[in-house]
């Protein structure tokens, strides 16, 4: 007797000296590891024989390289499009110090984000970092102790700094999670605090943050909050409104925007919704996720059509070939 297996949702392990490659198939879209034993550690690689420790933010440059937050091992990593894993900046000791890339510290780089000209800021706990295009690491803003004060630069003051995003005008978006508020930075260093909130707790369970080609700010909400399981949508000076109510889904995540203005969300699956909320199509459920304690972030490199999700449980960095 044969069994039958279902064509849209297997799993293939294809395993040779070289390379072991996991494929999970959901709707008809492939979800492929792109890069990361699944063992937490330090290892510059090929794709999955490459090591993370804890790998959260990530982002991509104009180029198609995607670089990761590697929060355990305090080090930005670069991937390219051929799945090269190498060390983009930091020594791998905690501490907050600036200069090239190759003798920079980073104390838990959390997220991170590309301006239009090439500089990259990273979320370090109580500062803002940024390095430039020549490797230069400096610190943007805060002075790597714990408050909350608006300013310029060391002026500021942040506690526990998750999620980062940027509008096209290049004001840098952050989630500033114990002191449950948005900040917002300008490009001569100044932050402010965006003063509109649903609730003194809000932002404390903001999860996902990003923000589309008309200066839309977009929040997922995860689902031990009173918000629960909401997306919001809002212009910057206007209070949040929900946008979606997903609660039909486990806990949303992580989430990105293309260049279309299409919403990808994770919640143990990847799920897109079109720019006015409707058309909702399941992309591929995930592998299974615990997530009272685990960190998904998801982008999209709009000219491959490729959609990455990292994971920080997992040690890993996945990817999806859109259609």
């Amino acid at each position: 007797m044969k069994t039958k297996i279902n064509p849209y949702l297997k799993k293939i392990l294809i395993s040779s000296l070289f390379v072991n490659c996991y494929f999970f198939y959901g709707c008809g879209y492939q979800v492929e590891i792109f890069a990361g034993s699944g063992k937490a550690g330090f290892l510059e690689a090929m794709g999955i024989n490459a090591q993370f420790n804890s790998p959260r933010g990530i982002t991509i440059d104009k180029n198609g390289n995607l670089f990761v937050a590697d929060t355990g091992n305090c080090k930005i990593r670069k991937i390219t499009s051929e799945g090269i894993v190498s060390t983009f900046a930091g020594t791998g000791e905690k501490g907050n110090t600036d200069g090239n890339a190759t003798s920079a510290k980073f104390e838990s780089p959390e997220d991170l984000v590309f301006d239009s000209n090439g500089n990259l800021f990273i979320t370090d706990v109580f500062n803002i970092r940024k390095i430039t295009p020549e490797g230069i690491v400096s610190t943007f803003t805060g002075n790597n102790k714990p408050g909350f004060n608006d300013g310029v630069g060391s002026e500021a003051q942040f506690n526990s700094l998750t999620r980062i995003a940027i509008d096209k005008s290049n004001n840098i978006y952050v989630i500033d999670t114990e002191n449950n508020a948005l900040r917002i930075v300008s490009n001569d260093r100044k932050v402010t605090t965006y003063k509109s909130a649903l609730d003194p707790g809000f932002y404390y369970y903001s999860i996902g943050l990003d923000i589309d080609n008309n200066n839309n700010i977009y929040l997922s909400v995860k689902d031990n909050s009173p918000f629960y399981n909401n997306l919001f949508k809002f212009q910057p000076g206007n209070k949040p409104t929900s946008f979606l109510n997903i609660n039909q889904f486990k806990n949303p995540q992580g989430l990105t925007l293309d260049t279309k203005g299409n919403i990808y969300v994770d919640t143990g699956k990847i799920i897109k919704f079109a720019p006015d909320g409707k058309n909702l199509t399941e992309i591929t459920e995930i592998m299974e996720r615990n997530y009272s304690n685990e960190y998904i972030d998801l982008a999209i490199d709009n000219e491959r059509n490729i959609l990455y999700i990292s994971d920080d449980k997992k040690n890993q960095i996945s990817k999806i070939l859109l259609k």
